[in-house]
């Protein structure tokens, strides 16, 4: 499922989680919403959009709704 990261003033076509202007707290809020199933998401700061991005992929790669961006093995 597609996740979409939406500037100020940006519409959506739907429930959007808006997200607030500290960057360490909108990570958080965009991981925890994004574990529980939410797909747009819209930005204080768009400054703050690749850190969000970044988290909200690694949250669906854990969740496993997608595949990691990069997988090791052997990491002992």
């Amino acid at each position: 499922m597609p996740l979409d990261i939406l500037r100020p003033g940006e519409a959506a076509s739907g429930p959007v989680v808006e997200l607030p202007a500290d960057l360490d707290e909108a990570v958080a809020v965009a991981a925890v919403m994004a574990w529980r199933g939410s797909t747009a998401f819209r930005v204080a700061d768009p400054a703050h959009a690749d850190s969000i991005a970044q988290a909200l992929a690694m949250t669906e790669a854990i969740a496993g709704r997608r595949p990691p961006a990069l997988a090791r093995r052997g990491l002992a």
